[in-house]
C-alpha cells in the first residue's frame, strides 16, 4: 500500500511539473525525473512520465549519459531524454543497475569460459561469466576428456586428400577395390582397434611398373612400349598411334626410333659392296661402319679369299628366306627394308685352314656323336676327324662302320678318302677335313681304400678306374701304388635274375659287405651285399664310417654345385658328392636369401631374433630365414626391438609407431610408449 501511495505521489508531481512547463513556468528537475529498469522484455517505469511523451531509446546502451554514468550491472546510471509536451525540454531519468546477465542462464548448452582444457585422458572445467561485464560467477561446468577427429563416419578419403588426415588403414585401397580405415585423434593418435573401421579409402590410381620396350623400333616398325599395373595386371601400350600422354614412355620410345633413324641414316650412306686387295684397307674401312653394319656371314671357299656379308643390325633377323621383310599385321608402318651387302677380301692373309672347336673329341657341334671319330679308352686308341669352319659347306657324308677296338687308323683313312673321290677331290685336306690319332686316355685311378669285403687278418686294398669301373686289389700296401695286382681278384658289381644288384667277392656273394660301391661312373648304397633302394636322406656307411647321402633309389645322387635338398620335414644342405655338408655352420647365402643352418641342416624351427656370433649381430628370422624384407618391432627375450631389414638397428635411436601407438627408441630398444 506504502508502495503504491508513493508511486500516486510521484505521478502527481509529474502531472504538476508538465502543467507548469505548459503555462511556461520554468521545470523543476527534481520534477522531470524519471526512474525506469531495463528488463527481458525492454523498458520498464517504475516512476512514470504523467502528461509527458519523453522519447526513449530502444536499447539501454543508446541512452545519452549524463557525466557518464552509464548503467552496469551493478550500479544505476544517470541518463537524459528529449521530451515537446508543452514545449522542448528533457527529463533526467535514472536506469536502475541491469543486474548479472550470466551465461549460464542462456540457451548456450557450451556456456561459460573455459579454465581448463580437457585433453584426451582428463576432464576440463568452465566457469559462469557475465555476458555483459565478463565477471565470473561461481557456477562451474565439467567439460569432458574426449579425442578430437578430423574426419568423421562415413567420410570417402580420396589418395589426393590423406596427407593432412589422421587415421590408420585397416584394408588398403586398390586400384579396383575401396579400402577401410579407423579414424584416429589428431592429437594422440589414438583409434578404436576393435570398433568398426567407418572411413572410407576412395579407389586409387593403378600401380603401373616403369615402361620397357615390348618391341624395338626397326627399320620397318615404329616400336611399342608396355608397362602393366601391379595390382589388377591392367596392361597400356604405346605405340606411334597411343592417345595416351604419359611423358616418360613417349621419350623412352622416342629415344629407341632416334636411335634406328641415326643407324638408317649412317647405313644408307656406307652400305655399299667393297672389295679389298690389302689386310690393311680392309681394317680401315670396317673400322667407319663399325656399329652401323654387322657381319652375318663369313666364308671361305678355299681359305685365301674371304667373302664377308654385312647387313642393317636393326634389320638383322627381321628378313624371310626371300630377304623381305616379315610382315607384322600393320601393312601401314612398313617401309623398305635396307639389303644386305657383300664385301671380298682378295688375299688378305694366308689364312689356312681354321678348324672347328668341339666339345669333345667324338663329338661334333651340335654336341651329337660324329660318325666319323672315335673316342679313346683307357686302353685303345681314338680318331677325331675336324672341319675347317671356313669352307661354305661340307659334304654330307656317311656313316662309316667304326667298331671300338677293330677299326685301325687306315680303315677309317681309306672310308674318307672314298669320300674324298666321290667329291672329285685328291685328297681330304681339300675338303677342309683333318684326321686326327688320339692316344689311351691312361686309367683315373681312385685313391686306395681298405677292402673290408675279405675275412681274415690280411688286409686286403682296393681302388677302381673312374673312367672305366675296373677294380684292382692288393694286400701289399706299400706297393699299392707301384703295382697292378692280379685283376681276378676282385669285387664285383653285378644285375642278377631277380632284378637285383648284388656285390661278389672273388665271385662270391657277400653277404656281410655295407657300403658305398662305385660302378660305372656311379656310386651306391649297398647293405649286406645288396644295392639298396631307398630314396632321399640315408645313413650309409662308407669305409666303415657313418654317412648320411641322398640316394635315389640306392644311387648317390651328384651334382655340379653344392644345393638344398627337402626330406622329411627339413632342408639339408648337399655337397656335389651327394653327401650332407655337415661342416656349413651359421648364417650362409643360397639363392640370394640369408638362412641359418647347423651341421648341415636348415634351423627352420629358428622363430623371432637371433644372435649370430660371426659378426655380433642380432638378425630378425622366420623358419630359420631372414627377414630382409622386414622392417618394425620384433619380440626377443621379453623386451621389443626394433629391426631394419631384417637387422637389429641398434645404431637408431629415435620414435617408431607400432601397432598404432608411437614408442621412445634407444639403440634399437622400445622403452615405452609416447603420448
Amino acid at each position: 500500500m506504502k508502495k503504491l501511495f508513493g508511486l500516486f505521489a510521484l505521478l502527481l508531481v509529474l502531472c504538476l511539473a508538465c502543467v507548469g512547463l505548459a503555462d511556461g513556468g520554468e521545470v523543476d528537475p527534481a520534477a522531470a525525473t524519471i526512474v525506469v529498469a531495463w528488463g527481458e522484455n525492454g523498458l520498464e517505469f517504475i516512476t512514470t512520465p504523467v502528461g509527458h511523451n519523453p522519447t526513449f531509446p530502444a536499447d539501454v546502451d543508446d541512452f545519452e549519459w549524463i557525466d557518464n554514468q552509464k548503467v552496469t550491472c551493478l550500479t544505476d546510471g544517470v541518463a537524459r531524454v528529449n521530451c515537446t509536451t508543452g514545449g522542448e525540454h528533457f527529463h533526467t531519468v535514472i536506469v536502475k543497475a541491469l543486474g548479472h546477465d550470466w551465461a549460464s542462464d542462456s540457451d548456450d548448452l557450451n556456456w561459460g569460459v573455459v579454465e581448463k582444457k580437457p585433453s584426451c585422458t582428463e576432464n576440463g572445467l568452465a566457469r559462469d561469466i557475465c555476458l555483459r561485464c565478463g565477471e565470473k560467477g561461481t557456477k562451474t561446468r565439467v567439460l569432458k576428456a574426449t579425442h578430437e577427429y578430423d574426419l568423421q563416419d562415413g567420410d570417402v578419403l580420396a589418395a589426393a586428400d590423406r596427407k593432412d588426415k589422421h587415421f590408420v588403414v585397416k584394408k588398403e585401397s586398390t586400384c579396383q577395390h575401396t579400402g577401410t580405415a579407423w579414424k584416429a585423434c589428431v592429437n594422440c593418435g589414438y583409434y578404436d582397434k576393435k570398433g568398426p573401421a567407418t572411413v572410407i579409402l576412395a579407389i586409387g590410381d593403378h600401380k603401373f611398373t616403369d615402361w620397357t620396350i615390348e618391341d624395338e623400333a626397326d627399320c620397318a616398325t615404329y616400336g611399342v612400349a608396355v608397362r602393366v599395373c601391379t595390382v589388377c595386371d591392367l596392361q597400356q601400350k604405346l605405340d606411334k598411334d597411343s592417345t595416351l600422354t604419359t611423358a616418360d614412355g613417349k621419350q623412352l620410345l622416342k629415344d629407341t626410333v632416334d636411335k634406328v633413324k641415326k643407324v638408317n641414316s649412317a647405313y644408307t650412306e656406307k652400305a655399299k659392296a667393297q672389295e679389298f686387295d690389302t689386310w690393311a684397307a680392309y681394317k680401315k674401312w670396317a673400322k667407319e661402319i663399325e656399329g652401323i653394319a654387322k657381319i652375318t656371314k663369313e666364308w671361305n671357299k678355299d681359305c685365301y679369299t674371304v667373302e664377308l656379308t654385312y647387313s642393317c643390325p636393326v634389320c638383322l633377323g627381321k628378313l624371310d628366306v626371300d630377304g623381305k621383310k616379315i610382315p607384322d599385321g600393320n601393312p601401314n608402318k612398313q617401309v623398305p627394308v635396307h639389303p644386305d651387302f657383300v664385301v671380298t677380301l682378295k688375299a688378305p692373309a694366308v689364312l689356312g685352314h681354321v678348324w672347328n672347336a668341339k666339345p669333345e673329341p667324338f663329338y661334333d657341334a651340335e654336341n651329337e656323336p660324329n660318325g666319323l671319330s672315335l673316342a679313346p679308352t683307357c686302353t685303345e686308341v681314338g680318331y677325331r676327324v675336324t672341319l675347317c669352319q671356313n669352307h661354305d659347306k661340307h659334304t654330307v657324308y656317311p656313316d662309316p662302320t667304326i667298331t671300338p677296338g677293330t677299326t685301325t687308323y687306315d680303315e677309317i683313312m681309306a672310308q674318307i678318302n672314298v669320300i674324298a673321290s666321290k667329291d672329285g677331290s685328291a685328297t681330304i685336306e681339300d675338303l677342309g677335313i683333318k684326321l686326327e690319332k688320339l692316344d689311351p686316355l691312361g686309367h683315373d685311378w681312385s685313391d686306395w681304400v681298405t677292402d673290408y669285403t675279405y675275412a681274415g687278418d690280411v688286409e686286403h686294398y682296393t681302388r677302381y678306374c673312374k673312367r672305366c669301373g675296373k677294380v684292382q686289389n692288393t694286400t701289399d700296401k706299400e706297393a699299392a701304388e707301384k703295382i697292378e695286382p692280379d685283376p681276378a681278384s676282385t669285387v664285383e658289381f653285378k644285375l642278377d635274375d631277380d632284378g637285383e644288384w648284388r656285390v661278389y667277392i672273388n665271385s662270391e656273394f657277400a653277404e656281410d659287405f655295407t657300403d658305398v660301391i662305385y660302378y660305372d661312373g656311379g656310386r651306391f648304397a649297398v647293405f649286406n651285399g645288396v644295392k639298396s633302394h631307398a630314396n632321399g636322406l640315408t645313413l650309409c656307411y662308407e669305409n666303415g664310417k657313418e654317412v648320411f647321402y641322398f640316394l635315389a633309389d640306392g644311387q648317390v645322387q651328384t651334382a655340379e654345385e653344392e644345393h638344398l635338398e627337402y626330406y622329411d620335414g627339413n632342408w639339408f644342405w648337399i655337397a656335389p658328392s651327394g653327401r650332407v655338408a655337415t661342416y656349413m655352420n651359421g648364417l650362409l647365402n643360397y639363392d640370394d636369401g640369408w638362412f641359418v643352418f647347423a651341421l648341415g641342416r636348415l634351423c627352420n624351427e629358428y622363430n623371432g631374433l637371433w644372435y649370430n656370433d660371426d659378426n655380433e649381430s642380432f638378425y630378425f628370422l622366420a623358419n630359420g630365414q631372414v627377414q630382409s624384407q622386414y622392417s618394425g618391432v620384433a619380440l626377443y627375450d621379453g623386451e621389443f626391438f626394433y629391426v631394419v631389414d631384417g637387422i637389429f638397428a641398434n645404431w637408431y635411436t629415435g620414435i617408431v609407431e607400432h601397432d598404432g601407438a608411437k614408442f621412445n627408441v634407444v639403440n634399437g630398444q622400445l622403452y615405452g610408449q609416447v603420448y
